[in-house]
């Protein structure tokens, strides 16, 4: 009997090591992942906004070229590895002034006059697709541009309302 136990004994102990470090099929994991750069919008207020001029008054165009001069601003929003930003405009030139923006409301005689004020000077952003881009270098994660839009005479001025549109794309690096 003692010998029949040994060899039971002797194949238990060489199977249950064998089995402990036997390998099964291997499995492979993979990783992927992506890298995108920083991003630049407008901000929500910029979007679809509405840049009303003051009133004026025919009498206010004897002698000059505009008047109803609003300033305001474009502000995007920016990632901070964002190192440029350009607004690029858009928009229908006056029939008379390829600088300016048509009018589509019912006064006659005026156009919209659209500028930059970069470094407190005003600089005609041009209707007709010339000198219509400005480029910023952002600062604390917004590039803004300061703006200022006016009635622009352009021929014998009538009552009624001026109505221009202008689109901005925003491009960024």
């Amino acid at each position: 009997m003692k010998t029949y136990l040994i060899p039971l004994a002797l194949a238990l102990a060489t199977i249950a090591p064998a089995s402990a470090t036997e390998t099964l099929n291997p499995g492979n994991l993979r990783f992927e992942g992506t890298v995108e750069g920083g991003t630049c919008n407008l901000i929500a207020e910029d979007l679809e906004r509405a840049i009303s001029l003051p009133p004026v008054k025919i009498d206010d165009f004897a002698g000059v070229e505009s008047a109803g001069h609003k300033p305001f601003e474009l502000s995007a929003r920016c990632d901070s590895d964002i190192t440029s930003v350009t607004f690029t405009f858009h928009g229908t030139p006056a029939s008379s002034d390829g600088a300016r923006f048509a009018n589509t409301g019912d006064v006659s005689g005026l156009a919209l006059w659209l500028y930059s004020q970069l470094g407190g000077v005003r600089q005609t952003i041009r209707a007709d697709g010339n000198d219509n881009t400005r480029t910023l270098t952002p600062s604390g994660g917004q590039a803004v541009l300061p703006l200022g839009a006016a009635y622009w005479k352009s021929g014998v001025v009538s009552e009624g309302k001026l109505e221009s549109l202008a689109t901005v794309d925003v491009t960024y690096n």
